[in-house]
């Protein structure tokens, strides 16, 4: 029985130990993920160079090429259908849902897993913007991958970690701080960081960081893309069978203890409690504290 397993992280929840160490060890699926440190788009592309890679592909098998180019077409397509008015919208979808189509037909048992976080990030999450333009994207990818999923016959399986809201938006906004430093943009203090979120939350609900730290709204809508998998990052990273705890069944056993640490930004723990603790203030300022704390299912 055909099988698309998204797993989309969410940021800061130990994603790349998953797929840097554990996910390539999968026996019973066949699996697609992200290049750790590596970009998930192709940047210059079109339907005519996704259709001849895909009608290229053998009947049986599946290439590390063929892993890492399809994850690639096909989040490419989904980042292009998140757009606000995206162009050959009816064509890239249809094209989105037979490449999702041919890629189950050479996968292990007809199963794939498909991992990569960028798919619960707009481009204004990611860079802690609130502003919104033409040609931006206007929604997190998951929505369209997992609709283009449906459309191909295959109802997804969406699987999240979800941590402590507070925590998870501090190290989300300490990942955010260094990616903008490394790209040219302005500092953000934490209560800036939290307030464009707000703010792009307002304009555009369901988009911003803060959308996936308020957990029971989030996996409602997470719940009418697919079937639903979530857990808790402390519970995860505890896990002495962290493959089994996500869902993914008859597989080897691993922790997380077995594995160095990834994406450590080096911050040390006297300045994550100060980040916490402006976050936390942040937070209560711009009229979310309650609500994230209200909605939490995790930690």
């Amino acid at each position: 029985m055909a099988q698309i397993t998204l797993h989309i992280g969410a940021p800061r929840t130990g994603t790349t130990v998953l797929q840097k160490y554990i996910f390539p060890h999968i026996q019973n699926s066949s699996y697609c993920g992200k290049r750790p440190h590596h970009s998930a788009l192709i940047h210059s592309w079109g339907l005519r160079d996704a259709g001849q890679f895909f009608a290229g592909q053998p009947a049986g098998g599946m290439t590390q090429e063929l892993r890492e180019q399809a994850l690639r077409y096909i989040l490419t397509m989904s980042f292009h259908l998140a757009l606000e008015s995206p162009p050959r919208e009816d064509a890239v979808r249809a094209f989105l849902s037979e490449a999702i189509s041919r890629l189950v037909r050479v996968a292990v048992g007809g199963s794939v897993l498909l991992s990569t976080e960028r798919l619960l990030d707009t481009a204004a999450s990611l860079n802690g913007s609130h502003l919104v333009g033409p040609g931006r994207d206007v929604v997190f990818p998951v929505h369209p991958l997992a609709k283009a999923c449906t459309a191909a016959g295959i109802t997804p399986r969406i699987v999240v970690c979800l941590r402590e809201p507070v925590s998870y938006l501090a190290s989300k906004y300490s990942r955010t701080s260094f990616q903008r430093t490394a790209g040219g943009l302005p500092a953000q203090t934490p209560r800036e960081y939290i307030q464009s979120q707000s703010e792009l939350e307002s304009t555009l609900p369901g988009s911003s960081v803060l959308s996936v730290a308020e957990h029971t709204p989030f996996l409602k809508a997470m719940h009418a893309l697919g079937f639903v998998k979530a857990v808790g990052f402390k519970e995860l990273i505890g896990s002495d069978d962290v493959l089994g705890m996500l869902g993914l069944e008859n597989e080897g056993k691993y922790s997380f203890q077995q594995f160095p640490v990834e994406n450590d930004l080096g911050v040390n723990a006297a300045k994550k409690a100060l980040i916490m603790e402006k976050i936390h203030s942040s937070l209560d300022q711009c009229g979310w504290l309650a609500r994230v704390k209200n909605a939490q299912m995790y930690d």
